[in-house]
């Protein structure tokens, strides 16, 4: 039996189309020496056998962890709803995030744990090492050897590699407090990556991060990150995507903090981030602006999408119904 003085921890794997790596993937949180777990197996519909080798593994594994283990096959794609779903299924004090591509090391969620009990930041993160398609590792994600502490005014410019969604951790109640946007009205196609972070701040836990890989971070061309995230078109188109993608987040951010600050009317102290926002959102108009215009003059076009292009993406969205 878990000791009491164990926090109740919920991992998440998060599994899409990752037939070729779920396996390991599965085993590696299957293997936690945490006692008090959790383990919520999530897919997002794959098209592909995704959930016939979880049955397998689970089916293999069965009684070999006193984890409570759950499959949740979706029928339909959450996509960016899938980490507010589990956030409200979670019945763990903490939710450790996997994703079906990576390997967590046997020790994340303790060593995750240790600096959650430490810092009670609402967002805890850690370095990953970087391995290929086919398991060779390529460094560190994140240079450092201290373990980093991240209040409001570090969080509220661009996004941080510390708030990497694959080896983050969050409260679920950043989900569920109504101090923040419900997240039906949360108008961003991507991840919540920067947000929980900045929700975190608002309410003065923060972000902590330890320098320590606790997960083997998966690098391959068909990452759901590579969508806003891909360098193979040059340096210049990746910088001005990583804006444009930026500015609808940071103008969001600022609407989190006025929706914060009409729950908590006290926290007057607040209202000195909102020009600290507007100079992030501004700061990223001048930039993509000026690659935009770069880009124009190198003779890009003025959208990324032909009309073919358009059909091929509407119709990947409609087969992932």
């Amino acid at each position: 039996m878990p000791e009491t003085s164990d926090p109740k921890v919920t991992i998440a794997l998060f599994t899409y189309n990752q037939e070729q790596w779920v396996r390991a993937s599965l085993e590696s949180v299957l293997a936690q020496d945490y006692g008090n777990l959790e383990i919520i197996v999530s897919d997002d519909a794959s098209s592909d056998g995704t959930v016939g080798v979880i049955e397998s593994v689970l089916a293999e594994h069965a009684g070999s962890t006193q984890a409570e283990v759950r499959l949740v096959a979706r029928q339909k794609n959450l996509r960016r709803e899938h980490t507010p779903t589990i956030g409200r299924e979670a019945t763990g004090d903490l939710v450790v995030i996997a994703h079906g591509d990576d390997l967590s090391f046997p020790d994340r969620v303790s060593k995750v744990v240790e600096v959650w009990k430490a810092t009670r930041s609402g967002w805890v993160g850690c370095n990953a090492i970087q391995v290929d398609a086919d398991g060779r590792a390529a460094g560190p994600y994140l240079p450092g050897q201290k373990q980093v502490t991240l209040g409001l005014s570090e969080v509220a410019g661009g996004w941080r590699g510390e708030m990497l969604g694959a080896t983050g951790a969050f409260e679920p109640s950043l989900f569920t407090d109504p101090a923040f946007i419900p997240t039906d009205d949360v108008p961003l196609p991507g991840g919540w990556d920067h947000i929980l972070p900045f929700r975190a701040a608002l309410r003065g836990e923060g972000l902590s991060w330890t320098p320590e890989p606790l997960v083997a971070y998966r690098r391959h061309p068909g990452q759901r990150s590579r969508e806003i995230n891909d360098w193979t078109a040059g340096n210049e188109v990746w910088e001005e995507t990583l804006r444009a993608h930026s500015l609808p987040v940071l103008t969001h951010l600022r609407h989190e903090l006025q929706h914060y600050l009409k729950h908590h009317p006290e926290r007057a102290d607040l209202r000195r981030f909102a020009p600290v926002l507007d100079q992030a959102v501004l700061q990223f108009l001048d930039d993509w602006a000026r690659i935009r215009s770069q880009l124009r003059s190198a003779g890009w076009k003025t959208t990324w999408l032909s009309r073919d292009e358009l059909a091929m993406v509407q119709a990947a969205r409609k087969g992932r119904q």
